[in-house]
């Protein structure tokens, strides 16, 4: 079940994610192909992209990660842990 989606600000790129805990980001033209797929490694809630630069962040139910989508990695550049215990 896909809980969000977001539009890159240039248009090429759409991200889907929710449940099944994988960031897919799909090339605007050809939407039968996931381009590139990230393991959020809990449900998303959220997906933004950033204006300026090719980054894509997702806020989950206990972290926040931003991945770079110029970067052939698949790990995040930067993880947000939220603490759980001041809830």
């Amino acid at each position: 079940m896909i809980s969000s989606v977001s539009i890159s600000p240039n248009g090429k790129y759409l991200a889907s994610g929710g449940k099944d805990k994988k960031l897919n980001v799909w090339d605007i033209i050809e939407l039968n192909n996931v381009s590139r797929t990230f393991d959020a490694g809990a449900q998303i809630n959220q997906i933004s992209f950033n204006p300026k630069l090719q980054w894509v962040a997702v806020g989950t139910e206990k972290d926040i990660k931003v991945w770079d989508l110029m970067n052939v990695s698949t790990k995040p550049i930067s993880v947000l842990e939220i603490d759980l215990s001041k809830s």
